[in-house]
């Protein structure tokens, strides 16, 4: 999961990560919260944005081409 951190870091392999994640998630990899795989899927959907003192705020983020594969 060290590998798709960097990719998700790196903001330029969205493609590459989305399908890694969706074939992570097809083999069960991604179906606990406590998973890394679980956790990064939750990132790419929530945009965090700092309020300040220390504190975000969650929304929900647009990433149709996710949203589309995992409904299929």
């Amino acid at each position: 999961m060290l590998a798709s951190r960097v990719v998700f870091q790196m903001k330029a392999g969205d493609d590459i990560l989305r399908k890694y994640l969706l074939s992570a998630l097809d083999a069960g990899r991604a179906d606990a919260a406590d998973s890394p795989a679980y956790r990064l899927l939750k990132e790419m959907v929530t945009l965090k944005v700092d309020i300040g003192n220390e504190q975000t705020e969650s929304s929900p983020k647009a990433q149709n081409e996710l949203r589309a594969e995992l409904y299929l």
